[in-house]
């Protein structure tokens, strides 16, 4: 196997790692208990299709064929941008600070951040030839 593939391999995975990071300390940010509720189901559900396919993922790396979880996720963030504008553009002054806004974009950035990351570290898995890696030597 090239050693530029385990490279970009490790890169991808790194850059995954550094975007869970940012998106969990955005979480742990101020939001507004409003615009959460509003957005709960569809961010609930974005977690859950980025679990699922970390697992798929784990059981057969080269499994994940990277443009259908693009399509996948793109279209998830795109509900959750729609939804996300309507709160927004709804929210008053009482149920929003500035803060609160503030920390919705960049909660929502976090998101499209992880998947685009995924997606990069899902397409280099894909170009490893994993049962020659596995293989017994």
């Amino acid at each position: 196997m090239p050693r530029e593939q385990v490279q970009a391999l490790a890169d991808s995975l790194q850059a995954l790692s550094g975007r869970v990071l940012e998106l969990l300390e955005v979480r742990g940010a101020a939001q507004s208990p409003a615009i959460v509720r509003e957005l709960i189901a569809d961010m609930r559900a974005w977690r859950l299709g980025i679990r699922e396919v970390l697992v798929a993922l784990a059981a057969d790396p080269a499994g994940v064929e990277a443009g259908r979880l693009r399509a996948r996720l793109d279209a998830k963030l795109q509900t959750i941008e729609a939804r996300m504008e309507t709160a927004l553009n709804t929210a008053t002054k009482d149920e929003a600070s500035t803060e609160e806004l503030d920390n919705m974009y960049r909660m929502l950035g976090a998101y499209r951040g992880v998947s685009e990351a995924l997606v990069s570290f899902a397409s280099q898995a894909g170009a490893i030839d994993w049962p020659r890696v596995r293989e017994a030597r």
